[in-house]
């Protein structure tokens, strides 16, 4: 090999670092920059997206104030999917509806292949259980995601009135204020105020970006926010002033309720424990002497007194939910 060929074999190779170097930095810078970012929002617009495309990513449906309120009012045998709709709206879960049935749908089937490898009763029995077990188990991590979400917006929105306060007091007006909450805060609270900003940028009102934002969030501090600027720009006032009075409250109020969830804490583990010790009996027994409840569902009184039971059961566990869980 000539010494001209080693040459350019080895401008070849760092070429090739060099390259690798290159992508690796703005990979890396890239990469970055969308980790500084606060929240999902800033972080999509830090990717380069308008605030058009961010707007239709972030929002699982897109209808105006009133139809949307109306489709996810009522209760959920009314119009099960509104209400599961409204439900993964609230969670901050970005699956449509389809999908979340498709989810529901395989973990069903999942549970059912399972029971009858594992087990040796009737189809139907395992059917009707991989029904229940399958369908509670995708809502109940839903329902989950909503309560942790709305819980951390709840304790998220005292610090976003201050911020929006500080920034009315420096004289910002208050579309201004909410790009600042939007740029500067983690979700849930800066994604949704990113969505609200998003919505006036493309000609919403005032009050109706606000009310879409309360019905994505079913929390009543943020609706004493949304009709305190409501009322503020229809009749004038000092907003920065009832602002701040307003997130001296909620927090005064979320410190009463942490206090009161404390205290209760040994009351909700007690309940969990008695909800499921039924359950570990019966599965322990069921695998251990199949027999045993099966010669029990032969007899003519079996249906009966298992619906009783399962009645007894959910009444005993709505009272201890309404003993341990107190509103404040």
């Amino acid at each position: 090999m000539t010494e001209t060929e080693l040459l350019l074999y080895g401008a070849v190779f760092l070429a090739a670092i060099l390259l690798a170097e290159g992508l690796f930095i703005v990979f890396r810078d890239s990469h970055a920059a969308r980790e500084k970012a606060a929240n999902r929002h800033a972080r999509l617009h830090a990717k380069g997206m308008d605030s058009k495309r961010t707007l239709y990513k972030l929002k699982r449906r897109h209808l105006s104030a009133p139809e949307k309120a109306r489709q996810g009012s009522g209760r959920p045998w009314a119009n099960p999917l509104a209400w599961l709709e409204k439900l993964l709206d609230e969670s901050g879960l970005m699956i449509p509806t389809p999908r979340y049935l498709l989810i529901t749908a395989f973990v069903i089937l999942a549970i059912f292949l399972g029971l009858e490898v594992l087990t040796s009763v009737p189809q139907v029995i395992n059917l009707a259980l991989a029904v229940f077990v399958g369908g509670a188990l995708p809502l109940l991590f839903v329902l989950r995601k909503r309560q942790a979400r709305l819980a951390k917006f709840s304790e998220q929105l005292p610090e976003a009135i201050d911020m929006i306060v500080r920034s009315l007091r420096a004289g910002h007006p208050i579309r201004t204020s909410f790009s600042l909450v939007a740029r500067e805060m983690s979700d849930p609270a800066g994604t949704e105020f990113g969505i609200l900003l998003d919505e006036l940028t493309y000609g919403l009102d005032l009050d109706e970006a606000l009310h879409n934002m309360e019905t994505r969030n079913d929390m009543p501090d943020l609706h004493y926010l949304a009709v305190t600027i409501n009322l503020q720009s229809g009749t004038g006032g000092n907003l920065a002033e009832i602002l701040s009075n307003l997130a001296s409250v909620i927090r005064d109020r979320y410190r009463m309720y942490k206090k009161v969830r404390a205290l209760s804490a040994e009351g909700r583990l007690s309940a969990i424990v008695i909800a499921g010790v039924p359950f570990f009996v019966v599965g322990v027994m069921w695998f251990n002497s199949p027999a045993y409840y099966l010669d029990a569902m032969e007899h003519p009184a079996f249906p009966i007194l298992f619906g009783v039971a399962i009645f007894l059961y959910f009444f005993s566990m709505f009272v201890i939910y309404k003993i341990v869980n107190i509103r404040v």
